[in-house]
Parts: C-alpha cells; structure tokens; sequence
C-alpha cells in the first residue's frame, strides 16, 4: 500500500474508493460523508486538506490499519511454522479437502468450545455454557440443516441476479453456518423444540435472559437485526440490517418513521430495547 500512486486510486471507480475509506478511515461513516472524487490533477495539487477529494482522501487513508480485517496493510510477518503454532497452544481442527463438518463434532471438541466460550463473552450471562448434552449437539445439527434450507431461499428469493448468488461473501457465509449453529447453541438462543418450525417462523427462544441488553453507552455501535423484544407477545421484533449505523442512531430511525401518518406493526414502541 505504501508503494501506491495517487495514478493507481485515480483508476478507480467510486464504490471502490468508498468501500476502501469506510474500512480505514472512520472519520467517514456515510456516503454523504464523502466528497465526489475530483480527479487526478486535483489530488495532485490540492494542498488544502478541507478540500480533499474522494482520490485523496483514499489516497492518504491507505497505510492506515483496516479495521474491518483488523490488521495493517504493510504486515509481512513471516507465516508461522507449524512447530510454531503447537507452542502456542492453537487449537487446530484441519479439515481434508475444505470438507464441512457438522456443528455436533465441533461441539464435541471441548478445547474449540471452551474458545468459543471466551471469545463471546457467554460465561458473562450463561451458567456453565461448555456443559453440551447430546441434545444440544443433535439439535445443533437440526439447526444446520434449517440454517443451510433458509439459505437457498434466501439467495432464491432476495437475489435476483444469478452472477451474484456466488459471490465470495455467500460462500464464506454459507461455509461458516456450522460455527453459527454452534454459537446459537451455546448462547442458548433457540427455542426449545425447532423441528416443528417452518421456515418463516423465528428461531429465537422466547426470553431475553440469555440475551445482551444494549442500554448503556458502551452498546451504542453495536449492529443487528433484532433491536427490540415485544413483551406483549414474548417475541424478538426484526428490524432489518443495517450496516455503520448503530442501535441508538436506528432507534431514533425508528421512533421518527412510527411517528408518521400511518401505524407500523413492526415496530412496537412498548417494548425492551434488547438485542440479540
């Protein structure tokens, strides 16, 4: 990245450039954050830096750590040896071939649950987490099974352009539904009996206890689809994804849309601002 020209990000288009700002620079969190992307003379010889360009801006942002990989662009660490990973205690699960594996092997594996256990925080709002009985194994397999039937519906339904329902993201997605079937098991965030339910019904067990609230200010960044639970009807409200903006400024959005002529049901303003 150091050895980039101005020329280089002259060349491209403006979603690149946005893309590769929102990952580096947090200064800009929305599309009318940011300037138009002028041209190459101008990135040459603005010296103003309140007049940068969109070229410029990206330009002078690209050594600066990606805070979505989390890591910085200049990182050549050599790659670890394997004698090297042993000493570090990592727990290694190598799967021949890039083949899957079910959710009840990893939840049989008690090193990758107790590290799953950590790296969510679930010791924090769950007794005993790493305890799996093989109900909760075979439920997780149900779940995979459900996750993976949802998914071919959603890439049927929600993409209508058929060179885009291969693109990396759904493969990685799609490659990772054992891990969140696990992690939905050990956060105990399902409801009890998933068999009998179809697939427009909500997964979600029917309490918040298991959830985390998010009221403080520590909570304000966080993302989701599920802002809200309706204690009327013991059910989470799905609010839809949305990326960069988080709970509190989409709450606003949302107290300001139901203040509008027409009711929303979707959006119950009695209910307990938790989020899974």
């Amino acid at each position: 990245m150091e050895k980039c020209t101005l020329e280089i990000f002259a060349g491209l288009t403006n979603a690149q450039l946005e893309a590769f700002i929102f990952a580096r620079d947090i200064n800009y969190q929305t599309k009318s954050s940011l300037p138009a992307k002028g041209t190459l003379e101008e990135a040459k010889t603005n010296t103003d830096p309140t007049k940068r360009k969109r070229i410029q801006v990206a330009f002078d942002c690209r050594i600066m750590p990606n805070f979505i990989e989390r890591n910085t662009p200049h990182d050549l660490s050599q790659v670890v040896e394997d004698d090297v990973v042993g000493s570090m205690h990592v727990n290694q699960i190598i799967l021949k071939n890039d083949e899957g594996i079910v959710p009840s092997t990893l939840l049989s594996n008690d090193s990758w649950v107790e590290y799953a256990v950590d790296l969510l925080g679930l010791d924090k709002i769950i007794t005993s987490p790493t305890e799996v009985t093989s109900f909760e194994k075979e439920k997780a397999d149900t779940l995979l099974r459900k996750l993976e039937g949802r998914y071919r519906s959603h890439i049927k339904t929600r993409i209508n352009d058929t060179s885009k329902r291969n693109h990396w993201v759904l493969t990685l997605a799609h490659k990772n539904l054992p891990v969140i079937a696990v992690c939905m098991i050990l956060s105990q965030h399902l409801a009890m009996d998933i068999k009998c339910l179809g697939n427009l019904s909500s997964l979600l067990a029917p309490h918040t206890n298991t959830f985390i609230p998010c009221a403080d200010t520590s909570s304000v960044n966080r993302q989701g689809a599920y802002l809200y639970f309706d204690s009327n009807r013991g059910v989470f409200v799905r609010s839809g994804k949305v990326v960069r903006r988080g709970f509190i400024e989409r709450h606003k959005e949302h107290m300001t849309e139901s203040k509008k002529g027409q009711a929303r049901d979707r959006l119950l303003l009695t209910v307990s601002f938790k989020a899974w």
